[in-house]
C-alpha cells in the first residue's frame, strides 16, 4: 500500500468511562483480559500513526451485557450517545454511533 493511502480499521475498540466503570464493577473482563488504557487523544495519535482515516467503532466483549436489565440499557445508551461519541463524531463527521442489541 502506498504511504499516502489511507486505511479503514474495521475492528476499532474504544473504551469510554461508562464501559470501563461497568467492567470494574463486574470484577473485570470475564475473559480475563486486562482493560487497556484508552483516551480519545491516544486513539487519534494511533490513527494518525497508522494512517487510519475511518474506524468502525466497537467495544470489547461482553459489551453492555456485562450488566443486566436496566443497567445494561443505561450502559448501551452511554456507549452510543456519550460525550466521547460526540467528540469522535466532531473529529470525523462521517462517523456513525455504535449500535448494540441487548439480549
Amino acid at each position: 500500500m502506498p504511504p499516502s493511502a489511507s486505511r479503514i480499521d474495521v475492528h476499532h475498540h474504544y473504551l469510554p468511562p461508562i464501559y470501563v466503570q461497568a467492567l470494574e464493577a463486574a470484577g473485570g473482563d470475564p475473559s480475563g483480559w486486562k482493560t487497556p488504557e484508552w483516551s480519545l487523544e491516544s486513539d487519534r495519535v494511533l490513527c494518525q500513526k497508522h494512517n487510519i482515516r475511518t474506524a468502525i467503532l466497537s467495544v470489547t466483549a461482553p459489551g453492555p451485557d456485562i450488566a443486566e436489565g436496566l443497567e445494561a440499557a443505561r450502559i448501551a445508551r452511554g456507549l452510543t450517545s456519550g460525550q466521547q461519541v460526540s467528540e469522535i463524531r466532531t473529529l470525523n463527521s462521517t462517523a456513525s454511533s455504535p449500535r448494540f442489541r441487548l439480549r
